[in-house]
C-alpha cells in the first residue's frame, strides 16, 4: 500500500503486519496478533485469530468505543483460488475478490464487528526458473510440499497436480506416478528422511 505509516507490532513482524492508511487499516499477514489505532480520534482494536496456514481461515474481530467509518483492505495472495471467500458478520462481503490485490472493505465499523476470510488453496507448480520450467515445486497455498524417501524415476507434472492428502486433517500428500507412490509433506515435518523440492516433470 502507497503512503502507509508502519503499525509497531513484535519484533519479528513490526515491518510487515499491518500498515496505517488514511482512510483505514491494511490487513498484510495472517498471525494471531493484536494491533490498536485511533481512528477520527476513536480508539480501534484489531485482533486477528487464525491457525494460518495449517487452517484456510482467518477472523478479524474489531473493537471500537464508538462507530467510524474507515477501510479495512485484506490481502488476498497471488495463488488463492476462485472459491476464496470474504464475509462480514456472517455475510457475504460482496465487492471484487481479485487475488494478488488487497479487498477493500469499507463501512461504519462497530465494536463486535468481524470479517472472516477463507482461501482456497489449490494446488499449483512452480518452475525453479525460466530456463528450467520441468524443474517444479508443488505447493499447497503457501506451503511448499517436499518429497520424501524414495523418489520415482518417472513424474508428469498431471500426476504431481492430482496429489491427494493422506486424510483431511494430515500434512502428508500422496502422488500416484506410473512407477509407485510418492509422499510429499511440509519442511517443518520432514525428519531424517531423504528430501527434494523441486521434481523433473514430463508433460
Amino acid at each position: 500500500p502507497p503512503r502507509s505509516t508502519l503499525f509497531p507490532y513484535t519484533t519479528l513482524f513490526r515491518s510487515s503486519s499491518y500498515y496505517r492508511s488514511q482512510n483505514g487499516i491494511y490487513v498484510n499477514l495472517f498471525i494471531p496478533s493484536r494491533v490498536s489505532w485511533s481512528e477520527n480520534n476513536t480508539p480501534c482494536t484489531l485482533t486477528q485469530t487464525t491457525e494460518y496456514p495449517a487452517a484456510n481461515t482467518t477472523r478479524l474481530d474489531f473493537g471500537l468505543s464508538r462507530p467510524e467509518t474507515f477501510t479495512v483492505h485484506v490481502r488476498i495472495p497471488e495463488w488463492a483460488g476462485a472459491g476464496s471467500r470474504v464475509s462480514v458478520n456472517g455475510r457475504s462481503a460482496g465487492g471484487e475478490l481479485v487475488a494478488g490485490k488487497f479487498m477493500a472493505l469499507e463501512r461504519s465499523w462497530k465494536d463486535g464487528d468481524r470479517v472472516e476470510v477463507e482461501f482456497d488453496m489449490p494446488l499449483r507448480l512452480e518452475a525453479v526458473d525460466r530456463q528450467n520450467l520441468n524443474r517444479v515445486a508443488l505447493l499447497h497455498g503457501p506451503i511448499a510440499l517436499f518429497a520424501v524417501g524414495s523418489m520415482p524415476s518417472r513424474i508428469k507434472r498431471a500426476q504431481l497436480l492430482a496429489a491427494t492428502r493422506v486424510a483431511p486433517s494430515a500434512e502428508d500428500w500422496l502422488v500416484r506416478t506410473d512407477d509407485g507412490t510418492l509422499t510429499l509433506r511440509p519442511f517443518a515435518s520432514i525428519m531424517s528422511e531423504n528430501y527434494r523440492l523441486y521434481q523433473t516433470v514430463e508433460g
